[in-house]
């Protein structure tokens, strides 16, 4: 009986038909579309506010990290910038420049699964991918750093599968991976341990006449190209001054935010996020542990060291701060959608099915991934207004009010008015096209078991004093009063208000009150 083909391929013809090469990425772009385009104006939430707000102030001369504290790379203040840009609202904007990255990562995905498997276990593997990364257990209808990195990711892990096909050593390949890579670590910096786990695959998958000199080459080439990248970047912020504020918040900042979780509270993490996750994950997790085994038993192992060192270096971009929020776990689709899709074509070949006709098989294997996964997305898709479905994505949060929050605030200030936000909301900021009183547009980094957490926060509450802010949005986020964390700003910002502000509520259409603070006239 037939059977789909499950390897490496060195031929350059395709063996999948043009019209059916076609249909395929119709089906991936069509289901993307499907399923992101109902929430194109689901409301920022917390992380997308950030980016949203630097990306509207990089049109008044001011700079991330000279100007405004983030700790991400600058990548993705430049692409929320390009959506900005573009003529319609920016909230829609923003999801619109998502889903087409999205898409065009399930079409990468699906022409590097070709490279290993058969064409409908290809295309398996694509529309999987797109039905969890856009699911909102992974918080995956928000336009986070993890969408853009993964494009990149997988188009560098492409080219090394051509790289591995070139029979002739050509350098332009291992450079461009280096570009990709580059690219990938400036919108987030976990993207760093995909790239070391397929250097330490290459040589697995290389014969051994050109093992040597092509792990070599991808080595050498490949850090060349992220220098590139890495330097040019690191120059924009030198010749504007803001190199030191820059080396600090994506890498000093960094280390210490990714070093401050005791294991036990990483642990708790992990299981508060694994919980939801399994809801919609957990057959498709079965079939991506039968796929890895299935390829560690046969006996070319060039799938294995190839997924498993992709997957290995997702799990440690995913735990690398130990706070495993759900959007992380994006890091890992790629690996786990194609190693599903190969478990679903292992088991397909069991002996329970082996009696039935091929497309049976396909299709019994399908619908039993893409099931759970589609259950998740059907209300969000069909039944949820966006406000509604960004409140069920964060039910501790107000993130589907804050534009009616950010009308009010908007209305009560003049344009060059100065607001600050005791908590984190930077999205309410951005709504509201008005500057923040302190380059901290959100507070999470001043409270945390930092050696310097008492010195940033008095530098703090003499910027926000010197700022004579019109308004404070009294909002305080509970990771703020963890044990141990400094607490001179939360003493310092209640004795401020007592002197200087008078307090009032405004309510959102459902009743939902913002405190806020303004000046005594």
């Amino acid at each position: 009986m037939p059977t789909e083909r499950s390897g490496l391929t060195m031929k350059r013809a395709s063996v999948f038909p043009s019209s059916r090469t076609f249909f395929a990425l119709l089906a991936i772009v069509i289901l993307t579309v499907a399923l992101r385009a109902p929430l194109l104006n689901i409301p920022l939430e917390r992380d997308e506010g950030e980016y949203a707000y630097i990306a509207y102030r990089l049109d008044h001369y001011e700079l991330p990290y000279r100007d405004w504290f983030d700790q991400k790379p600058p990548g993705v203040f430049w692409a929320y910038r390009l959506a900005l840009a573009l003529p319609f609202d920016s909230v829609f904007s923003i999801h619109l420049i998502a889903m087409a990255v999205a898409a065009g990562t399930g079409v990468a995905l699906f022409f590097l699964a070709r490279r290993f498997f058969g064409n409908f276990t290809a295309m398996l593997a694509a529309l999987l991918f797109t039905a969890l990364s856009a699911d909102p257990a992974v918080q995956g209808q928000a336009a986070n750093t993890e969408i853009f990195m993964l494009l990149l990711t997988v188009l560098a892990n492409l080219l090394v599968l051509r790289l591995v096909q070139e029979p002739r050593g050509n350098a332009i390949f291992p450079f461009a991976t280096g570009l990709l890579y580059g690219l990938a670590t400036m919108f987030k910096q976990v993207a760093g341990a995909n790239w070391l786990a397929l250097l330490a695959s290459v040589p697995w998958l290389l014969s051994p006449p050109r093992r040597l000199r092509g792990t070599g080459s991808l080595v050498l080439w490949s850090i060349f190209g992220i220098a590139i990248s890495w330097g040019a970047v690191a120059a924009f912020f030198w010749f504007r001054g803001a190199f030191p504020d820059f080396v600090y918040d994506v890498f000093t900042h960094n280390l210490r935010y990714s070093t401050s979780l005791p294991v036990a509270e990483r642990w708790e993490n992990l299981k508060d996020t694994l919980l939801p996750l399994a809801r919609s994950q957990t057959v498709v997790w079965i079939f991506a542990g039968t796929g890895l085994i299935a390829a560690f038993r046969r006996s070319d192992r060039r799938l294995f060291a190839f997924l498993g060192a992709w997957l290995l270096g997702s799990l440690i971009g995913v735990s690398a701060s130990g706070y495993y929020f759900p959007h992380y776990f994006q890091q890992l689709l790629p690996p786990v959608a194609l190693l599903a899709a190969f478990g679903a074509q292992a088991l397909s070949q069991g002996f329970l099915l082996v009696t039935m006709p091929v497309r049976g098989r396909q299709i019994v294997g399908a619908t039993a991934l893409l099931a759970l996964p589609c259950l998740s997305l059907a209300p969000f898709v069909f039944f949820y207004s966006p406000t509604e479905a960004v409140q069920h994505i964060y039910p501790s949060n107000s993130f589907g009010y804050m534009q009616e929050f950010a009308r009010f605030i908007k209305d009560m200030t003049e344009e060059n008015d100065r607001i600050y936000v005791f908590g984190a909301e930077p999205e309410l900021l951005f709504y509201a096209r008005r500057a923040s009183a302190t380059r901290y547009i959100f507070l999470t980094p001043l409270y945390g078991l930092y050696p310097d957490a008492f010195e940033k926060q008095q530098a703090t509450a003499r910027e926000i004093f010197m700022a004579h802010p019109a308004v404070v949005v009294y909002r305080p986020n509970g990771l703020f009063f963890q044990p141990g964390n400094e607490q001179y700003l939360t003493r310092w910002t209640d004795t401020f208000l007592n002197q200087h502000y008078k307090p009032m509520t405004i309510n959102a259409s459902d009743h939902r009150p913002l405190e806020l603070y303004t000046l005594r006239r």
